[in-house]
């Protein structure tokens, strides 16, 4: 598994990247080479933050090679928000 490196990379449970594009609040935007339903929950691993990032699905849609999706988060330790705000 190659961990991600950008800023605001994760890595889903599934062992594939993903990037958040956009956080305002509990609000979160990203991409990822998978696609969610709505009312799924994605779970992702951050490096360097204990807590996971647990979305809960909006909205899905495709765009260009990958899929924007659109929700909010989930159980989000005071770490992770705080991670969150520093990349939007």
């Amino acid at each position: 598994m190659t961990e991600p490196l950008s800023l605001g990379a994760f890595t889903l449970d599934s062992g594939e990247p993903g990037q958040v594009t956009q956080a305002v609040g509990q609000r979160i935007t990203l991409t990822s080479p998978r696609p969610f339903p709505p009312g799924a929950t994605v779970r992702a691993r951050i490096k360097g933050v204990a807590c996971p990032l647990e979305v809960k699905v909006r909205n899905c849609r495709k765009v260009g090679e990958l899929f924007e999706t659109q929700g909010s988060t989930q159980n989000a330790t005071r770490e992770l928000l705080a991670w969150l705000k520093n990349i939007a």
